[in-house]
């Protein structure tokens, strides 16, 4: 189903379409994702991204992704490993060191691995809980709390700094539009 009136930033004004597998409307045309009007759908959307991309890149394996590309034994003589693959706890080349990439940058990946872009994800979601709104009807944060006189320190969960830090993270960006309450 499509939807007039949307603002594409690639495109510019266009239609929108539901996209098939994650709650996010994209451009009928580019299909990039469009700016979300809700802080907390933004984020619920760009983790779920997240997720799906590092489980689909564990591979059937665990997620688990190290610098260095060969296995023990694997080196043919007067070969050296280079160190600059990355490989999976099951000794499989993720990324190879074909001219690409360079030794920090492989250290960078393995950093970045399935397992702990998850973990990441997780620990987000549970500040995320911690700093929504109290209730469907109230949309105070409610891990910011009180200040000294008993009044809200953030009386829209959209002004959560906690929660704006952590979208910031996942490309959430004014200049999109996507901080939508003109808050």
């Amino acid at each position: 189903m499509t939807q007039p009136d949307a603002r594409c930033p690639t495109c510019g004004p266009t239609t929108s379409e539901q996209h098939p597998r994650l709650p996010v409307s994209r451009c009928t045309n580019c299909k990039e994702h469009l700016p979300s009007r809700d802080l907390l759908a933004w984020l619920e959307t760009a983790i779920t991204e997240r997720e799906t991309a590092a489980r689909e890149a564990c591979d059937g394996g665990e997620g688990r992704w190290h610098n260095g590309w060969c296995p023990d034994g694997e080196l043919e003589e007067g070969e050296t490993d280079s160190g600059c693959g990355v490989s999976d706890e099951r000794d499989r080349t993720v990324v190879y060191d074909e001219g690409r990439p360079n030794k920090a940058q492989s250290v960078h990946i393995a950093m970045n691995d399935p397992e702990s872009v998850l973990r990441r994800c997780a620990a987000d979601r549970k500040l995320i809980a911690e700093h929504g709104p109290f209730s469907g009807r109230d949309t105070a944060c409610k891990g910011c709390g009180l200040d000294m006189v008993e009044e809200l320190i953030t009386s829209h969960y959209e002004d959560c700094p906690v929660l704006v830090a952590i979208a910031e993270g996942y490309g959430w960006t004014e200049r999109e539009g996507v901080c939508p309450t003109g808050r």
